[in-house]
């Protein structure tokens, strides 16, 4: 009994999680973040979802409207945002939207005349023997110039003394491998000149991937 007693503790303590092996204070610590983490990551998933419902529309509204909240607030739920925070996340994604809308260059991305825009567009892409699965957040194409347009959506936010020049230029550079593969795929495809941006909707800011 009091071997198996001891094997019993023992695998206890091997399947303890990396929150229950830490000290309280730590333990505590970490499970706040990992909450913060599921918020944020909630709260871009249902930003997508609000953007991307944008170019079903045959209007854009001029601000977040009832059915675009809506939206959102389901999207933050199946995205697994949790109750106690679920009304904050929903007024930052109003704010988030209300920015967005307010962009004369995003109400000019996303307008309802184009003849080519795609939400969540899909691409195969084969480079040096690998074949990778894409997915764009939108693309449409600028009839008066010909250009194809991608637009990669993003949350993030600068630290409150942060530049939001300075922001964007590090977020430009993290996110360049991914936008360029993006652009890859698409010449490949024929398509002859493929612009790329970040656009960020807690900002109302766009800004454009250097050409080369």
């Amino acid at each position: 009994p009091a071997t198996a007693a001891a094997t019993s503790a023992s695998r206890r303590l091997r399947t303890r999680g990396p929150l229950e092996s830490l000290p309280p204070a730590a333990a505590q610590a970490g499970g706040v973040e990992l909450i913060d983490n599921r918020r944020e990551r909630a709260f871009g998933t249902a930003v997508h979802r609000a953007l991307e419902s944008l170019v079903y529309r045959r209007m854009l509204p001029d601000t977040c409207d009832d059915s675009l909240a809506a939206l959102l607030r389901v999207a933050l739920l199946e995205a697994g945002a949790d109750r106690p925070g679920l009304d904050a996340l929903c007024e930052r994604g109003r704010v988030a939207l209300d920015r967005a809308l307010g962009d004369r260059w995003l109400r000019w991305a996303l307008d309802p005349a184009r003849a080519l825009r795609r939400a969540e567009y899909p691409l195969t892409w084969a480079a040096d023997e690998e074949t990778r699965s894409l997915v764009l957040d939108y693309l449409f194409a600028d009839e008066s110039t010909g250009e194809h347009w991608i637009v990669d959506y993003k949350t993030a936010v600068p630290g409150a003394t942060e530049d939001p020049d300075r922001f964007a230029a590090a977020q430009l550079a993290r996110y360049a491998p991914q936008l360029a593969a993006y652009r890859s795929a698409l010449l490949a495809r024929g398509i002859g000149k493929v612009r790329c941006a970040l656009y960020f909707p807690l900002l109302g800011r766009h800004f454009e991937l250097a050409a080369d």
